[in-house]
């Protein structure tokens, strides 16, 4: 009998929580929301979009209602309608038309179904004209996604954009378009974001809208030697590059053993970034190659020889012993401005301004589909010249039609000025590339190794070999790890990429800065995410280094590092 009674209050304790469980599941509920803080730009457009679960066998009808006359049903990506089946989750979505003026409105919304007591959320809006910053109208924009990284541009670029022309801080940018690329799930997700002016009195740039990537475009030539070591065309990154150099190169012995790897992680003897002869006698494309020749045959990275030559401090040896190479981590664009002359003469290709857009076509540009990206002078793209000089780009028409951002840099009275199309120089390789963001993402997607055919396999093989951290080599026993920095990332030093692990999560982030007087970049990815973004401005820093000065207005080094951090 004992037994009997037990096993009955085990059934009704059972069934007593199981009705407990059961009453505490709501019957409709909430699965994803948005951010309950969102911002906009006045007279512009935001949506939300909420995921609905039905947790019962029984269909509901739904209803909604705003306090805003300001928020409508919207009907982008809405799979709810008036009903939700049983057992089912659907996606409502809201827009919200920000008015003409300033406004900080709390918008609380609430759903119906079947009589029941609503779902509530509530949206604080912020609609500020200080805000520079636009979502710009692609298929993508209508995206959760798409929606949650505009407000994350909005909220990671605070005192950025300065479009008044007074009191310009350093650092900060009279316009910039941020590009973001995120593969979720196998569905692809490409996000614009315009900002501040293209030009002074002018238009909001845009996706298309071409800026000068500066040093952004190492990657593209560490890519190409990635390239040719994966596929065989080089049997390995640690030859040395002087058979491979145009005519007039005669490396000094010391400088003579070094290896495509040592210039390409910044570790080759090269002991000055701008060629020195150059920067103080520029010239045509030719004199200018000559006295690029001179200046890397003067190279000597044994501490005994002195200076570097045209002055400053010679290069540090890792390893004390001759031949004095590898050298310590110096940032310089000669030293990828030889790499690429070297890569250039592999592929059969000279090392002007034809062949150098030739090599560029023929290795990335024209495999990935980047229809404006070029290394041409804005004036002779658009004329034409440039693209009929060449031989293997299959965009030259795209060329002629694009639109190009001025660029401009910060005066001493704190205002924009207008500067020159930064010219061809022979570390070309090393920043000589404008884009855009549309062309860019295709890049950024393709390192991050998807691929749409065989052919750009092949270079996002390279690509992927590229971001790998080295050492210095060769070493005498056991080699030291060549460490990189692109403020705030510091970490392995790939072919130009410098990687780390996010100090916020773990996830394995890579970054590259650009800077030239007039404009500045950032590229980056995190590989966990499947994310990788690019941030293009229209102004340079102060100092024209990329962006390494760190006050009040954030760098573009440092809105790439968050946002590559916190993708959510």
């Amino acid at each position: 009998m004992k037994k009997i009674w037990h096993v009955i209050i085990v059934l009704l304790l059972n069934q007593l929580i199981y009705s407990t469980a059961l009453a505490a599941t709501p019957l409709v509920e909430f699965i994803v929301k948005p951010n309950a803080n969102q911002s906009l730009k006045p007279q512009n457009t935001g949506l939300l979009f909420y995921t609905l679960r039905n947790n019962t066998s029984t269909t509901f009808p739904l209803s909604y209602s705003f306090s805003s006359s300001l928020a409508t049903v919207s009907p982008i990506s809405n799979t709810c309608g008036n009903a939700i089946a049983a057992n089912s989750t659907c996606v409502f979505t809201v827009q919200y038309q920000a008015p003409a003026n300033n406004l900080r409105e709390r918008l609380i919304i609430r759903v119906y179904y079947q009589g029941r007591a609503p779902l509530l959320d509530a949206i604080n809006f912020n609609i500020d004209s200080t805000i520079a910053c636009v979502l710009i109208n692609t298929a993508s924009y209508q995206t959760p996604f798409c929606q949650d990284q505009y407000q994350k541009v909005i909220e990671y670029t605070p005192n950025v954009f300065n479009t008044s022309n007074q009191n310009v801080l350093e650092e900060q940018t009279l316009g910039g378009v941020v590009g973001i690329f995120r593969n979720i799930n196998n569905v692809e997700h490409f996000c614009y974001v315009g900002c501040g002016l293209r030009a002074l009195g002018g238009s909001m740039p845009n996706g298309d809208t071409l800026f000068e990537l500066a040093s952004v475009t190492k990657t593209f030539t560490g890519s190409i030697l990635g390239k040719l070591v994966t596929n065989g065309t080089l049997p390995s990154p640690n030859l040395a590059v002087a058979p491979h150099l145009p005519a007039g190169f005669m490396l000094n012995p010391n400088e003579n053993p070094v290896t495509f790897q040592q210039l390409a992680t910044f570790s080759g003897g090269v002991c000055y970034s701008d060629a020195p002869g150059i920067i103080q006698n520029p010239g045509t494309q030719i004199q200018n190659q000559n006295a690029f020749i001179t200046d890397i045959n003067g190279l000597n990275p044994d501490p005994a020889s002195g200076n570097c030559f045209g002055g400053g401090a010679n290069s540090v040896p890792i390893y004390a012993t001759p031949p004095y190479l590898p050298t310590k981590n110096f940032y310089s664009n000669s030293s990828f401005g030889l790499l690429g002359q070297a890569l250039m003469t592999i592929d059969g290709f000279g090392v002007l301004e034809p062949g150098f857009n030739d090599w560029m076509c023929q290795q990335i540009t024209n495999v990935l589909n980047m229809t404006k990206t070029n290394g041409c002078l804005p004036a002779e793209a658009q004329n034409g010249t440039c693209g009929a000089s060449t031989s293997t780009c299959l965009f030259t028409t795209d060329w002629t039609s694009a639109e190009y951002s001025e660029g401009y840099h910060i005066t001493t009275g704190k205002q924009y000025e207008s500067g020159s199309p930064f010219p061809f120089f022979p570390w070309a390789p090393a920043g000589g590339i404008r884009s855009n963001a549309v062309d860019m993402l295709k890049y950024i997607r393709a390192n991050l190794g998807f691929a749409t055919n065989n052919t750009q396999l092949a270079l996002i093989t390279g690509m992927l070999f590229a971001h790998q951290p080295n050492d210095y080599l060769p070493a005498p026993g056991l080699p030291i790890p060549n460490i990189g920095s692109q403020n705030p990332f510091r970490g392995g030093q790939g072919y130009a990429w410098v990687c780390m692990p996010s100090p916020t999560n773990g996830d394995r982030i890579c970054g590259k800065i650009g800077g030239h007087p007039n404009f500045r970049s950032f590229l980056g990815f995190n590989k966990n995410q499947n994310y990788g973004l690019v941030i293009l401005f229209n102004t340079g820093a102060i100092s024209t280094n990329g962006s390494l000065h760190t006050g009040s207005v954030p760098t573009v080094g440092q809105i790439g590092a968050s946002l590559l951090e916190h993708v959510s």
